[in-house]
This record gives structure tokens, sequence and C-alpha cells, in this order.
């Protein structure tokens, strides 16, 4: 009887003890993903701050050349109702379509930079999720760990105290 509920009291011990190691071995790959998930972050956010800050600066170029545009338009169409043809007519007429096509390629470049940070800005949202993601699991199974420690340990408790209760009696 007594060494039937030893060998069993021991068979359970063995089992936590393993369970133990399997839930430690996870929690460290957890740990593991979860600092090559910070390492991939802080990577992307290092690749986000140079195109936002270049984004911005072609934001303002692109203002300051629209409000160019704008004035060298106005200006061929005043020259163009002044002069009706002429060699410095065309010459600036060439000058200006040589600005427009240099605004244009600018705004095209500045449109792809634009959505090259949108793409960076969903992978970095995306990456938080999944961080968020890997955090709850990591408490949730915290939280388990704790439970089943709790749970058997508080059966067992009382189950030791009986055998100590019939060792000491037996004495």
């Amino acid at each position: 009887g007594r060494e039937q509920l030893v060998a069993t009291k021991l068979g359970s011990y063995s089992m936590l003890e393993d369970e133990n190691r399997r839930l430690a071995a996870e929690i460290e790959s957890m740990a593991k993903q979860f600092k090559e998930m910070e390492k991939k972050s802080t990577a992307q956010k290092s690749e986000i701050e140079p195109l936002s800050r270049e984004v911005g600066i072609l934001r303002r170029r692109e203002k300051m050349w629209n409000s160019e545009k704008i004035d060298l338009e106005s200006k061929l169409e005043r020259e163009k109702k002044r002069v009706s043809g002429g060699e410095q007519l065309a010459a600036e007429v060439k000058e200006l379509g040589a600005a427009r096509a240099s605004i244009e390629q600018l705004t095209a470049k500045n449109k792809q930079l634009e959505s090259v940070r949108q793409l960076h800005q969903k992978r970095m949202e995306e990456m938080k999720r999944v961080i968020s993601e890997l955090e709850v699991e990591r408490r949730t199974d915290d939280d388990k760990t704790k439970r089943q420690r709790l749970a058997p340990s508080g059966t067992g408790g009382s189950s030791s105290g009986s055998i100590a209760a019939t060792s000491s009696g037996g004495v």
C-alpha cells in the first residue's frame, strides 16, 4: 500500500519534471523567436527612417517645383501672347519642357518612395502584431504552467501529510 503510494507519487513527480522541462524548452524557443522578431523589427525601422526622411524632403521639393512649374507655365503663356514665334521663345519653351519633364520624373520617384514607405509601414505593423501574439501566447503558457504547478502541489501536499502521519504513527 504505502510503497505503491510512494511509487505513484514518484511517477507523478517525474511526469511534472518532464512537463516542466518541456515547457522550459518551449519558453526558450519562444524567447529566441521573439528576439529574432525584435531584430527584424529594428532592422526594418532603420530601413524606414531614411526613406521617411527622403520622402519628406521629396514632398517639400515637389511643392517647390509645382509652384515653380505654375510660375513657369504662367510665364510661358505670357510670353506666347507677347511674342509670336521667335528663337528666344523656342529656347524658353524647350527649357520649360525640360523643367516639366524633370518635375514629372521627380514626382514619379516621390510616388515610388511613398509606396515603399507604405510597404515598410505595413511590414512593421505586421511584425508588431506577431510580436504581440507571441507575447500573449507566452503569457498564456506561463499561466498554464503556474496552474499546473499549483494544482498537483496542492493535492500532493495533503497526501504527503498523510504519509508523514502514517509513518510517525507507525514508529
